[in-house]
């Protein structure tokens, strides 16, 4: 199962001054790059798994 506690951050180092204003589209890029890495995520978690129930049915047919 998924479990996002907001501890993983991007370790990139930002080389922007900060805004002092965040617009609309700010937002949305940002909301947009969170779903992205939570996708990623999924697909990974979900490869993993399907691995395994691979592996687990190869050991059931030996």
């Amino acid at each position: 199962m998924l479990f996002d506690d907001g501890l993983d951050v991007d370790d990139t180092e930002v080389k922007d001054k900060p805004k002092s204003q965040v617009t609309l589209a700010d937002l949305n890029e940002l909301l947009d790059v969170k779903y992205e890495k939570l996708k990623q995520k999924l697909m990974m978690e979900m490869a993993r798994l399907a691995s395994s129930m691979f592996i687990c049915w190869l050991i059931l047919l030996s």
